[in-house]
């Protein structure tokens, strides 16, 4: 049973961060933060995105 979690934490882990954002945010905001986090020259993770979809929810 342990091992079933364990796995299923590394597979949550390992999503896309993209895929994981669409289901909180309107998916226009998901792209739009995407680019920006890309255009900065960082890779997309949770944290980055998650950053940057705040900063532009403010902003709008």
């Amino acid at each position: 049973m342990l091992e079933v979690d364990i796995i299923k934490i590394a597979q949550i882990d390992m999503s896309d961060p993209v895929k994981l954002s669409i289901n909180k945010y309107p998916r226009i905001l998901v792209i739009r933060a995407a680019f920006e986090v890309l255009k900065a020259g960082k890779k997309i993770t949770r944290k980055t995105l998650e950053k940057e979809l705040i900063r532009n929810v403010k902003v709008i």
